[in-house]
């Protein structure tokens, strides 16, 4: 009996001696045979769960009653067997535990992805089991943190040789990291364009909806026209791919107003034009930052256009945005769309100011063929905004009466 005791007890501690692994990826096809952490108590015996550590079943352990003096033992062969399972999976015999005798690291779990996971972990003084943290993580951010500096130091230069220069810094490229240069301030929105073409030619990389945003949110922001022509050339070139979904109706109306401050008509125009053609159809704030854009540079031919399209639309403007579309037209002798427009906002019950109706009044009055449309609208208002639209009518009836 004291022979099957010694021969247990010794097999037990080379099952144990497993200690110092760091943490890596294994594709062996399975780690659930490992089912408890190794544990030896002071007086140098194994326990019950010692024995079973490496069992092909969780069922075979030994049940929590049993005194760890009766457990029984298969056979010789089969704690052999168990031995020969560690040293296949490429543990060390050498034993490495604590003062109180527990093991300093051990193995836990399977990976998310289905492979097994070896980690460092560690005993604490209450029996607790602590995974150990890997130094290398710490190593790999200050790693990118350094990198993501000398990035952002050569993009807020004026280098005109800008992608070299990010070729010879050798950057680890992920997502993350473009992220945070495109929110990191004091960079042109030409450098912007230019680093998101270059990284966006790696394969890690591709251009998202919140990257394009950032870009057009940075160059509005800027005003400059070159950088504004810059951006639209980008923007045609997403849009042109029938499979991207980076592009959104928010892009493009922002567009559309950034060339119509900047006084560039007809590139808002050929955005406006292009909206419908990358999938999207026009709200109330493209038809009003296009006629924005066009009326102010007089391209009225243009405007028209769009206001047709709008009108059969059947969406105008906001409330507030209507009188200024309505002016806008009748400035540029174009009373008969100001006019439209204002029928199909009262059918709205968007009634633009009393002001903006004499105003609209005033340019009927202009034309011979239109002051029938003035007359008829002038018996449709009443009080205050009658008292604006007479004020044409008396200029009109001082001319001819002269």
């Amino acid at each position: 009996m004291w022979r099957s005791v010694f021969w247990r007890s010794q097999n037990a501690s080379r099952n144990l001696a497993v200690t110092r692994i760091s943490k890596k990826k294994t594709q062996t096809p399975s780690l659930t045979s490992i089912s408890r952490f190794s544990n030896v108590d002071s007086s140098g015996n194994a326990s019950a769960r010692n024995l079973r550590f490496f069992s092909a079943s969780p069922t075979e352990e030994n049940p929590v009653s049993l005194p760890t003096d009766e457990i029984p033992v298969s056979s010789v062969a089969e704690l052999t067997h168990e031995e020969s399972n560690v040293s296949d999976l490429g543990f060390s015999e050498s034993g490495d535990f604590g003062a109180n005798g527990n093991s300093a690291e051990a193995i836990v779990g399977v990976g998310e992805d289905g492979d097994s996971e070896i980690v460092a972990i560690e005993a604490s003084d209450d029996g607790s089991v602590v995974e150990v943290e890997d130094p290398l993580a710490d190593e790999v951010t200050q790693f990118d943190d350094e990198k993501l500096e000398s990035v952002l130091s050569l993009l807020r230069s004026d280098e005109e040789s800008l992608e070299f220069g990010l070729k010879a810094l050798d950057v680890n490229l992920h997502l993350d990291l473009v992220v945070r240069v495109f929110e990191s301030p004091g960079i042109s929105g030409k450098n912007l364009i230019r680093f998101l073409k270059w990284a966006s030619k790696k394969e890690e990389i591709s251009v998202t909806t919140q990257l394009v945003e950032s870009l057009v949110a940075v160059i509005s922001g800027d005003g400059r026209r070159l950088d504004a022509y810059g951006l639209w050339d980008l923007v045609k070139e997403i849009g042109e791919d029938e499979n991207s979904t980076v592009l959104n109706l928010e892009i493009m109306n922002r567009l559309i107003a950034l060339f119509g401050k900047l006084g560039k008509s007809k590139a808002a125009f050929e955005v406006f034009s292009k909206t419908e053609e990358f999938g999207f159809t026009p709200n109330a704030q493209t038809y009003y930052v296009t006629l924005e854009a066009l009326c102010k540079r007089s391209f009225m031919e243009w405007a028209c256009s769009v206001c047709e399209k709008m009108l059969k639309s059947g969406v105008l403007p906001e409330r507030d945005e209507i009188p200024n579309s309505i002016t806008w037209f009748c400035k540029e002798g174009k009373a008969e769309e100001a006019c439209s427009v204002y029928e199909l906002a009262t059918s709205q019950s968007k009634l633009p100011p009393a002001k903006t109706v004499s105003t609209l009044i005033s340019g009927l009055c202009k034309n011979h063929g239109t002051v029938a449309f003035a007359q008829d609208m002038l018996g449709d208002l009443s009080g205050e905004a009658r008292r604006h639209g007479i004020k044409p009518f008396l200029m009109l009836f001082i001319v001819y009466a002269g």
